[in-house]
């Protein structure tokens, strides 16, 4: 069970350490279209985002810089 535990927790580590999340809100009532530009084209560049909704934005750890705006 300890082996278990210990593979788990080094897996979720090495994940960790790859990637970036960014999470992006809509708190307005109207829905929204927020571009994102990076290396690797993050979510293909946009997307449409409703009132109230939030989506995450996966990147890798080597994304250092990027635009995002709605």
């Amino acid at each position: 069970m300890a082996l278990i535990k210990l593979t788990l927790a080094v897996l979720l580590l090495v994940v960790a350490a790859e990637s970036r999340t960014i999470t992006i809100y809509n708190k307005c009532p109207f829905t929204i279209w927020p571009g994102i530009l990076g290396p690797g084209n993050p979510a293909g560049g946009g997307f449409k985002l409703d009132g109230g909704q939030a989506r995450n934005i996966d990147v890798d750890d080597a994304w250092t810089a990027g635009r995002i705006w709605a």
